[in-house]
């Protein structure tokens, strides 16, 4: 099982929220993350996405009119696919 840590800022209450997104492989963790993450990505369209594809799609939409995702971590392999430059564990 694939485990990911999703770390986001939710709108429009701009609550920090930490999840995990876990799946078979890293592309259903991601997909699994999304049905929580509000964005403009809908589980059902990144079926048919790679996940760089998915990953681009995050980033392009990333906090325009939706969830703001600081960061998307792999939590088996510690391989970071996400960091916005505006997150810092010491922000938070």
């Amino acid at each position: 099982m694939i485990s990911l840590e999703v770390i986001y800022e939710s709108y429009p209450d701009a609550r920090l929220h930490t999840i995990v997104s876990e799946g078979y492989t890293v592309k259903h963790a991601l997909i699994n993350a999304l049905d929580t993450v509000q964005l403009y990505l809908h589980s059902e369209e990144a079926e048919d996405m790679t996940i760089s594809e998915i990953l681009n799609a995050i980033d392009d939409q990333n906090g325009d009119g939706c969830a703001f995702i600081y960061s998307i971590k792999n939590l088996n392999t510690d391989e970071t696919y996400l960091k916005s430059e505006y997150y810092s564990h010491t922000r938070y």
